[in-house]
């Protein structure tokens, strides 16, 4: 059986971008991460975080990863899988999804532009 562990709109404003002004004033910026590991139901009964992945330790590492300036979300992105990776082996696939909102393009009004980086 495969288990989703999800985080979902985690905002933060960051100094990411390419554009001086972007990395002295910043940006706002929406993050979801969704995991996925294979587990069976009597783990899934023990009501032990052993079976699972702890959104709250996903959220740090996203508010690490998010304090790292870096120019491109795609990097951010990536940034995030690799923790994410490294600090749970178990987690077998994943969506990581960055969101730069209204971002500084000239003569361009848009909600947002977004990555969305998706393993294996």
């Amino acid at each position: 059986m495969i288990l989703t562990v999800a985080v979902n709109g985690m905002k933060f404003n960051a100094r990411h971008g390419l554009l001086p002004q972007e990395r002295a004033v910043g940006n706002d910026f929406e993050v979801s991460v969704s995991v996925d590991i294979v587990t069976d139901e009597q783990a899934m009964l023990s009501d032990s975080m052993d079976a699972s992945v702890n959104y709250a330790d996903i959220s740090d590492i996203i508010r690490r990863v998010m304090q790292d300036p870096c120019g491109l979300i795609e990097t951010v992105a990536a940034r995030i899988r690799r923790t994410i990776v490294d600090a749970y082996p178990s987690v077998v696939s994943g969506v990581v999804t960055v969101k730069k909102l209204t971002p500084p393009i000239p003569s361009s009004r848009m909600e947002s532009a977004s990555v969305a980086l998706k393993w294996p």
